[in-house]
């Protein structure tokens, strides 16, 4: 890991943690400038080592993740991070010492070229890789050294803390749970009484060696592996003798154990550290981390086979890694199935009662009653849940059955249906203190979900009791009913939805009797929220497909037994209740990407283009390793196969008829057994279509914000009305509306680069097919279309399998164009590029009627945009002459695209040109180059500080409406703007159409 690429991969090493909560180190450095004798106590030990760690610099840090069972996330993974920061000409160090490096391998004049400055990335470093919310356990070898160096470098080059208590105490906040194998071996049988580096200690318990000693890397793997071992022989993990004890100071630490933490700069209160800055203001808070208290049992969420084969429930006692899974799905799974479990009833409703009267008893229970289990099934428009059988299950610990008031009749039906209340008084989850979190990760409106329940009154009312840390229920049912609809937006009641469904109406069903009513699979598991959540989640699916009720006005937020009064709430003004916090809703936590989506859209495309994992399966864990592979075929397209066997009993002669060769075959295949079946996925481009596109635009919004350079082409039918050469700009933009009006986009092509021209991995792009145009009905270039089907275009799977723009129109306006990632576009010759773009955005609205709107329409749009074919034309050695992309790419030296007409292989070259482009010409942030389309020079120059004229691209500062078809009364917005758009690879025509088609090529 250099400077170049440490964010790439802080992000793939902040995805593997959920999975991977062991974390070895090890730390090579300038050895010492001041040595510590054998005999020398403690105190006298720590003083050595704050004074060579003070005055010396780090050189490399390794790291390698393991797990329980000592597997890594690929064969031999590990990282290291080689830093900048130590100079042999200037620096303290040990010539033995630096000798030993470079014969080893390091090269530590490249380091200062290219290594990470350990100062400026120390915020960085601390947050991705010492962030105790993951609940990892850190690993090493003879680990004083390592230990030091590590607080040394995520405080910015803070000295170390003054007493030794000291530095034992902020060691414990920063690591938690550590573990000193040369410590422990000297408690083990075999091992104990003698002294062992780290080879001959991996040698005497003949673990595979590290044959590149002094490379941090590959010694913290030599470390995982020989604790592992040692675990499995002397079942060491959780003695107390070694936790967080380190070689050398056993007193001190384990004195230390539970001494009061001493204030230092790496501490301030219990959740938190302070990084050192040398300034005035000397510290800088860390973000709050979790407490040590709080419990951390968690399931790799890539389960064993037999959890793939069954119906599978997250059970959460603690709530941060399970929640990170969770939120990570929101975006691909907007339907959420909600279940409690509650102790029953201390004021039954009769059946005759008023609405008023039922939200009464309402109120009365759940404010005297405790919350046993929420349960959650996420699922999306098709009914498909993340994987199968998937949901989640919180136990609480608020309910004491022998203190808070409940039901026995209803505890004796929970404790036969399997819920261990006693365990959920230890282990569970308290409801008050995550209050805050589970509001903002599980009912943050943001995302827009559609929450789904069956007799959902209690469910919805214990939910708002949950989220706002116990507050009493509204007063009335008017309040009750406008805090509901704030916290959960949209929300169907299946019980309700039953009562106008022919063939369910005029009778009355529980949710077992009503699954089996609809024939769907039933839950065995009755009286479990989890279970419950997901069948009512299969219930509803059916009922949608059967019935169609999602949308109709009868059935959204509207409650079992409150009929009437949602009926008459749906318009009503918002109450005043804590529920509420004025109209933009709570501020959610943001999401980070996890380790499902990791592996299910990023670690196998990883693996297919690099060809680094290779992916052993056997009957173990065959169903897991099958759902997995499933999961990658919908991104591509292509699958390479081999199988080995053993060899032929006959063969055939070189000219044997094809008959004939079949017959040997047969024979041989009848007769003999396959060894193995090697299958690899590949395909540069992530092709997107219907059944993929909510997962890939989750996949690539997570992306967007370490990435926000965005290239962009279109492939669409050519052209009906041309335009010659010498047309004006006016002329030109009146015959791109011409056509763009009248004709359908066939592909959109989006590669996502950084500053550095790197891609989220190796040849990353997205390629978009649309289903909206048929050759046989729509205008078309019959040129054009040759030449697409020549490149390798589908167009009649386009029209099965594609996407419908119109229908996705606003999916992907916010998905793909949303101005708060601060995006810069890029394009090629990109004016019919953003005209389509703007199309397919606003639902197939007609373009602007001028050329003044559609310029100003395209700064709302885009912002910051390139057009690199008009960026050549100023540029030494490319100026004067007219390129296609192909030929500038070539001009360049760049890596050519050798799929093209392709437009996420033009986008994908585009993205490189544009990057040499930058690095020879310092191009970016030339206001000459900002926002100019080529053909439209002048008025794109001429309009950069217009006002903004009425479109209906338009509406207020941060958005856009979708076309409607009925034309709005004229309005001016009077707001500052961006920038222009950028262009196209297949463009603008700037000559004939002919020529135009050569431009690409």
């Amino acid at each position: 890991v250099w400077e170049s690429n440490l964010e790439a991969e802080l992000d793939l090493h902040a995805m593997v943690r959920r999975s991977f909560r062991y974390v070895a180190i090890d730390t090579e450095f300038g050895r010492f400038i001041r040595s510590t004798p054998f005999c020398a106590s403690e105190e006298e030990r720590y003083a050595d080592v704050k004074y060579n760690v003070d005055r010396m610099k780090l050189i490399q840090l390794g790291i390698t993740l393991f797990d329980e069972n000592g597997s890594t996330p690929w064969q031999g993974c590990c990282w290291q991070f080689n830093f900048s920061d130590f100079d042999p000409s200037v620096h303290p160090s040990s010539p033995t010492s630096l000798e030993l490096l470079r014969r080893s391998g390091h090269d530590l004049e490249g380091n200062r070229r290219n290594g990470i400055d350990g100062d400026k990335w120390s915020n960085v470093l601390r947050n991705k890789l010492f962030d105790r919310r993951y609940g990892s356990v850190y690993v090493t070898f003879h680990g004083l050294y390592d230990v030091a160096y590590v607080m040394k470098l995520i405080t910015g080059g803070a000295p170390l803390p003054a007493t030794l208590r000291e530095f034992i105490a902020a060691a414990r906040r920063v690591f938690g749970t550590l573990y000193d194998i040369k410590h422990i071996a000297k408690h083990c049988d075999g091992l104990s009484g003698r002294e062992f580096g780290l080879m001959r200690l991996a040698q005497e318990l003949r673990v595979e060696q590290n044959v590149n000693p002094h490379q941090a890397a590959y010694d913290s793997l030599s470390i995982s592996r020989v604790f592992n071992e040692m675990k499995r022989r002397y079942n060491i993990e959780g003695n107390e003798r070694f936790v967080s004890v380190l070689y050398g100071l056993e007193k001190s630490c384990t004195g230390r154990k539970k001494s009061t933490m001493a204030y230092h700069p790496y501490y301030v209160g219990q959740y938190g550290f302070q990084a050192y800055i040398p300034s005035s203001s000397r510290f800088l808070p860390w973000p709050p981390l979790v407490p040590s208290s709080a419990p951390l049992l968690w399931s790799p969420p890539v389960p064993s086979s037999s959890r793939y084969s069954s119906t599978d429930a997250r059970v959460a006692t603690s709530c941060r890694p399970p929640l990170g899974v969770l939120v990570d799905h929101r975006r691909s799974f907007r339907y959420v199935a909600l279940d409690t479990e509650f102790p029953g009833f201390i004021r039954s409703t009769p059946f005759c009662a008023s609405e008023e009267e039922r939200y009464a008893d309402v109120k009365y229970n759940v404010d005297r009653m405790k919350l046993i289990q929420l349960g959650i099934t996420l699922f999306d428009e098709n009914g498909r849940t993340p994987l199968q059988g998937c949901c989640w299950q919180f136990n609480f610990s608020d309910f004491d059955p022998s203190v808070h008031p409940s039901s026995p009749t209803s505890l004796e039906l929970l404790r036969r249906s399997g819920h261990d209340l006693e365990g959920n008084r230890r282990n569970g989850i308290d409801g008050d203190k995550w209050s805050n979190v589970l509001r903002n990760k599980l009912f943050d409106r943001r995302y827009g979900s559609v929450y789904v329940t069956f007799h959902g009154l209690y469910d919805v009312a214990y939910v708002m009791k949950l989220i706002t840390g116990g507050a009493p229920l509204p007063a009335t049912l008017r309040e009750f009913i406008a805090a509901a609809r704030r916290v959960f937006g949209t929300l169907y009641d299946i019980k309700h939805i039953a009562k106008h469904c022919d063939g369910l109406s005029g009778r009355e069903f529980g949710l077992m009797r009503l699954a089996q009513e609809l024939r769907v699979e039933q839950n065995v598991n009755p009286h479990q929220a989890a279970y419950d959540s997901l069948s009512i989640s299969r219930v509803f699916n059916e009922m949608k497909r059967r019935y169609n009720i999602e949308g109709n006005e009868r059935f959204v937020s509207v409650l079992y037994g409150l009929e009437k009064s949602c009926t008459g709430r749906k318009k009503s003004p918002m109450a005043y209740h804590p529920y509420y916090v004025g109209h933009r809703g709570r501020r959610a936590i943001q999401p980070t990407p996890t380790l499902i989506r990791f592996l299910r859209e990023r670690f196998f495309l990883y693996m297919a283009l690099t060809s680094i994992i290779r992916r052993r399966v056997s009957e173990s864990n065959l169903e897991a390793e099958l759902d997995l592979l499933v999961m990658v075929r919908r991104s591509f397209r292509y699958v390479a196969i081999d199988t080995e066997f053993t060899g032929v009993v006959d063969s055939a002669p070189p000219d044997a008829s094809e008959e004939a060769l079949y017959r040997v075959v047969k024979k041989n295949v009848d007769n003999m057994k396959l060894i193995q079946l090697g299958i690899t996925f590949f395909l540069m481009a992530v092709t997107v279509v219907t059944d993929n596109i909510a997962a890939q635009l989750g996949v690539l919004v997570d992306h967007r914000r370490s990435f926000r350079y965005v290239a962009l082409d279109t492939e669409f039918p050519g052209f009906i009305r041309s335009t010659p050469f010498c047309a004006s700009e006016e002329e030109r933009y009146a015959d791109v509306k011409y056509n763009v009006d009248r004709m359908k986009l066939i592909q959109l092509g989006i590669t996502l680069f950084d500053e550095n021209g790197s891609t989220p991995w190796q040849g990353c792009c997205w390629q978009f097919n649309f289903s909206d145009f048929d050759p046989s009905v729509h205008p078309s270039s019959p040129t054009s279309l040759e030449l697409l089907r020549r490149s390798g275009h589908d167009l009649e799977g386009n029209r099965r399998n594609g996407i419908d723009g119109d229908k996705w129109s606003n999916v992907l306006r916010n998905k793909l164009f949303d101005r708060r990632y601060g995006s810069v576009y890029v394009t090629f010759h990109g004016l019919y590029d953003v005209a389509y773009v703007m199309k397919l955005i606003t639902g197939g609205a007609p373009l602007p009627a001028t050329l003044r709107e559609f310029i100003a329409a395209a700064r709302r749009v885009f912002g910051t945009l390139y057009d690199i074919k008009h960026i050549a034309k100023h540029c030494d050695g490319l100026s004067g002459r007219e390129f296609g992309l192909m030929r500038l790419a070539q001009e360049l030296r760049v890596e050519q695209n050798v799929n093209p007409h392709q437009a996420a292989y033009d986008s994908l070259s585009i993205s490189r040109v544009f990057n040499e482009l930058k690095r020879r010409y310092n191009i970016e942030g030339n206001e000459r180059f900002v926002s100019v389309l080529y053909g439209l020079e002048k008025s794109c120059t001429g309009r950069k500080k217009s006002t903004m004229a009425y479109h209906p691209y338009y509406v207020g500062q941060y958005g856009f409406q979708a076309y409607s078809g009925v034309p709005a009364p004229p309005m001016f917005a009077f707001l500052p703007l961006v920038g222009p758009p950028s262009h196209q690879a297949h463009g603008v025509p700037s000559s004939p159409e002919s020529q135009h088609q050569a431009n690409k090529s």
